[in-house]
């Protein structure tokens, strides 16, 4: 099942929630990926020991500095039609994110 922020009595930016997932779920946070759209998101994931990356809104902007620890920086996370511009992290062969693009982000040291 799903576990959400009403699982958990400290919500983001606390890692709890990811904790409680990877508790339920037995799996190494090295082999899992967040997709978070906010700082207090990006940090949770973090804190959890589990890469992460960042989709922009209108309400945040691309930052190197408070978003450093994202493995990517995307705009959206695109479709053929309309691909996803790369602010960080590795170039996007098919313009859109796909499972293979987080698998490669996890080998990036």
């Amino acid at each position: 099942g799903a576990i959400t922020y009403e699982d958990v009595k400290k919500h983001k930016p606390s890692p709890d929630v990811y904790i409680k997932a990877l508790v339920h779920s037995k799996v190494n946070p090295l082999n899992c990926f967040a997709i978070e759209d906010s700082l207090p998101g990006l940090s949770s994931a973090r804190k959890a020991s589990i890469p992460c990356l960042i989709t922009l809104t209108k309400w945040n902007t691309f930052s190197s500095t408070s978003m450093s620890e994202a493995k990517a920086i995307v705009n959206h996370l695109g479709e053929r039609s309309d691909p996803s511009q790369i602010f960080q992290g590795s170039s996007c062969e098919e313009g859109y994110i796909t499972l293979k693009y987080l698998e490669n982000l996890l080998n990036i040291v």
